[in-house]
């Protein structure tokens, strides 16, 4: 799998190749695209920010096993007009995997915790699967923080 090509800021590079860029911070149509990572309710978080930070956000989440590189095809087609956070849900891709104790208010606890962190009052939020129990649990908790939903292939009885 490491062979595979990944992009980054709409351009395909090798796995080497693309890492490398990523620690650059490629340039892609003037925006910058950047992994990152935070401290996020005492576990290290994986996500990346990319295009205009002045643009309307949209945060992706992914669903189970995968990671937020699923999002890479939407991600290259968004960040021509909004700003994509798309983040590894703790346990899932380069995210710490905290005691393993994982339950959806601590990965809605998280979620809140990384929009806290950019500093998001309000966003769009798209999830698949399980993230879209993620993301429908989150705006039960908090409605203030969503403008928009967007739930792909999910179920609300999670």
């Amino acid at each position: 799998m490491d062979r595979l090509p990944r992009f980054v800021g709409g351009t395909m590079f090798s796995r080497g190749e693309s890492d490398k860029a990523l620690s650059e911070g490629k340039e892609s149509n003037n925006e910058v695209s950047r992994e990152v990572e935070a401290s996020i309710n005492g576990a290290m978080m994986h996500y990346v920010d990319i295009g205009d930070k002045a643009a309307r956000p949209i945060v992706l989440v992914h669903g189970f096993p995968f990671s937020h590189e699923m999002w890479n095809p939407q991600t290259t087609y968004l960040e021509k007009e909004l700003r994509v956070i798309a983040y590894d849900v703790r346990g899932h891709g380069k995210s710490d995997f905290g005691d393993g104790q994982y339950t959806l208010e601590l990965f809605v606890d998280d979620l809140i915790g990384l929009l806290d962190h950019l500093k998001l009052e309000r966003t769009a939020l798209c999830g698949l699967s399980m993230g879209g129990y993620i993301v429908l649990r989150a705006i039960e908790r908090n409605p203030e923080r969503c403008v928009a939903l967007v739930l792909s292939d999910t179920t609300s009885q999670a």
